[in-house]
């Protein structure tokens, strides 16, 4: 399996990490089960297209974090509205790559210097075509830039590729709750669950069947299991998961 290592240029965050994986000497080659090859952009990343971008099974994006808290994030990509502010394409979903995901989560719960959390699927990339990643540092210039982040994911990612052993048959998606999907990410480490995309419940508006289907059909692979933040929707939006999602075969699982 080839995974392409993504950073920018124009990201500190993300010139943090490739310093961080200077470090160590990796700049591709074989770890693990995997083939790696280290891809710089001179943009955002939110903007790559599957052009500039060599042929990969999976892309792993490493970014900086704009937001309200300092955390390591992981999330797929993706722009569930109607528009597409940080690029992509409105109303599409990219590709998530859920066991690669769950064992960089677990690494980076291992002895943390910040706070790990899933986010809800948001912006682009959207039109890659394979597995997305991003894997972001945040939330302010010091974060970005502190060399001791920057090692910790790095080294959390050679980790997750180094000891890959994600725990099979239990891949979902996940609707409702907050951007910052907490509760989503302490179910996956303690439960055993491989979470592709998540869809706030700010996200999701009742009749939205299409992005119900997305959230299954673009991710490998597809889940089935479905993860539902109960107090987390309101009723309409619960019965256009539930109904989407038992149509096509997934378990219900309520939190």
């Amino acid at each position: 399996m080839k995974v392409s290592l993504v950073f920018s240029k124009t990201d500190p965050a993300s010139r943090s990490m490739r310093g961080a994986l200077a470090e160590v000497g990796l700049s591709g080659g074989v770890l693990g089960g995997f083939t790696l090859e280290v891809v710089e952009l001179d943009r955002e990343l939110v903007y790559a297209e599957a052009e500039e971008l060599p042929k990969a099974d999976c892309y792993v994006f490493l970014s900086r974090h704009v937001g309200s808290k300092s955390c390591f994030t992981l999330h797929p990509t993706g722009n569930p509205g109607d528009e597409a502010k940080l690029g992509g394409s409105p109303r599409t979903l990219g590709v998530a790559a859920p066991l690669l995901s769950h064992a960089l989560l677990r690494a980076l719960t291992n002895s943390p210097p910040l706070p790990v959390v899933y986010e809800a699927t948001h912006h682009g990339p959207t039109d890659i075509g394979r597995p997305c990643i991003f894997a972001e540092i945040g939330v302010s210039e010091a974060d970005w830039t502190n060399a001791h982040y920057a090692r910790h994911l790095v080294r959390s990612l050679i980790h997750a590729l180094t000891e890959y052993d994600p725990p099979l048959g239990r891949v979902a998606c996940c609707f409702g709750g907050p951007h910052y999907a907490s509760r989503f990410t302490e179910y996956a480490l303690t439960q055993g669950y491989c979470i592709g995309h998540i869809i706030s419940k700010h996200a999701l508006r009742p009749g939205d069947t299409w992005l119900v289907e997305a959230a299954v059909r673009r991710s490998e692979p597809q889940p089935n299991y479905a993860l539902i933040d109960w107090d987390g929707l309101r009723g309409e939006q619960r019965r256009t998961v539930i109904e989407g999602v038992e149509a096509l075969g997934l378990d219900v699982v309520k939190l």
